[in-house]
């Protein structure tokens, strides 16, 4: 019989063992969990207005420290080219 591994699901979060309201001396931050751009629309910077968008909205609102997990290497693009700042490098 051939013995098979089993993969365990564990949730994990790139911020859990970094403390962005301390580090940023903040009581509120906004987070972007997710980005995305149909392939069809591609190509027209809608990633990088969306995140314009949301920044000017978090502003408006006297947030202070918006933070972002990439999910891809398109995502991580687009924040760079936003000038997000890399905190921290997950390999699984």
């Amino acid at each position: 019989m051939e013995n098979k591994a089993t993969l365990k699901a564990t949730p994990t979060f790139v911020h859990q063992d970094v403390d962005l309201f301390k580090a940023h001396d903040v009581e509120q931050m906004l987070v972007l969990h997710m980005i995305c751009v149909s392939p069809q629309e591609s190509g027209q910077n809608l990633a990088l207005q969306m995140i314009q968008w949301t920044e000017e909205d978090a502003k408006a609102h006297r947030v202070k420290v918006l933070t972002a997990e990439s999910t891809g290497l398109a995502s991580a693009k687009v924040f760079a080219k936003a000038n997000y700042v890399q905190v921290k490098w997950r390999l699984q």
